[in-house]
């Protein structure tokens, strides 16, 4: 039992040091907010502001999925979302905001986001059951 909780804290600390924290030297124009699931998710600032960069990576370190969703948090809003074919995983990370990947379906088409409105972007993988998440915020 001992030996699971010492697992558990390098886990926790490893995933803080990877991807929970927000390095102010990266984003200018992306707040980085609440985070979800076993994925490990950022997004990045874009070019334009309102097309940021979603990277991920799961914890053996792969960095592909089945889908990407981007959702206006208040009021919940459908804005984007990608899709691979029969739960495969044909996303590789990065991905910039409404641009495809070949192999990929978009099955949502929201365009740009807008600053000043918290998003939520969900990565999911091919069981359909193992995801991450991250809300983030454009700043103008």
């Amino acid at each position: 039992m001992r030996w699971q909780y010492c697992i558990n804290i390098i886990i926790l600390s490893l995933m803080y040091s990877v991807g929970c924290g927000k390095d102010s030297n990266v984003n200018m124009h992306v707040e980085e907010g609440a985070t979800g699931g076993s994925i490990l998710v950022h997004v990045s600032d874009g070019d334009p502001l309102t097309k940021p960069v979603y990277t991920w990576e799961d914890l053996s370190g792969n960095k592909t999925a089945y889908s990407l969703k981007v959702e206006q948090i208040t009021p919940l809003t459908p804005v984007w979302e990608v899709i691979s074919p029969a739960t495969q995983e044909n996303l590789t990370s990065p991905v910039i905001h409404a641009v495809s990947q070949a192999g990929t379906t978009d099955t949502t088409t929201g365009g740009n986001l807008q600053t000043d409105i918290w998003y939520r972007v969900v990565i999911t993988k091919g069981d359909i059951i193992t995801y991450g998440s991250r809300d983030f915020l454009i700043k103008p």
